[in-house]
């Protein structure tokens, strides 16, 4: 698993991540240990073996990450859009945005309401997960 920091304020925060494996620093997920089977990394190749791709970046950054992760994306990736958002300059959602940069027919998209904070917290959440 990866968690993709490149859409961090201050790259300090990389570095803090890595280093304590919490986030008492930029206050996303206070006080919430990060487990170290996950790969905090700013390098999107990262996903090129992997079956199953989470997608859940601020949806100003949807588009330009769809582009940079097509190369490392094959036929069978599944991949899961977390993101949340109608894209202001072409009032496109996000599976439109990505089926419109990667041929797949893979595609999910998980909805809440929830807050990052409490599904990390393992409070009770309600999720929608829609696939075609």
């Amino acid at each position: 698993m990866f968690f993709d920091f490149r859409y961090f304020y201050f790259p300090i925060c990389v570095i803090h991540f890595r280093r304590l494996r919490v986030d008492n620093f930029y206050l996303v997920l206070p006080n919430v240990i990060i487990p170290n089977n996950i790969n905090i990394t700013t390098d999107l190749s990262c996903v090129k073996e992997s079956d199953l791709v989470v997608i859940a970046i601020p949806i100003n950054f949807f588009r330009t990450t769809c582009i940079e992760l097509k190369e490392y994306i094959n036929d069978s990736t599944k991949i899961c859009i977390a993101t949340k958002g109608i894209e202001t300059n072409t009032n496109n959602f996000c599976h439109e945005i990505l089926e419109s940069i990667i041929n797949t027919t893979h595609i999910s998209i998980l909805s809440g309401p929830t807050f990052a904070i409490d599904l990390a917290n393992n409070s009770p959440s309600g999720l929608t997960l829609a696939s075609k």
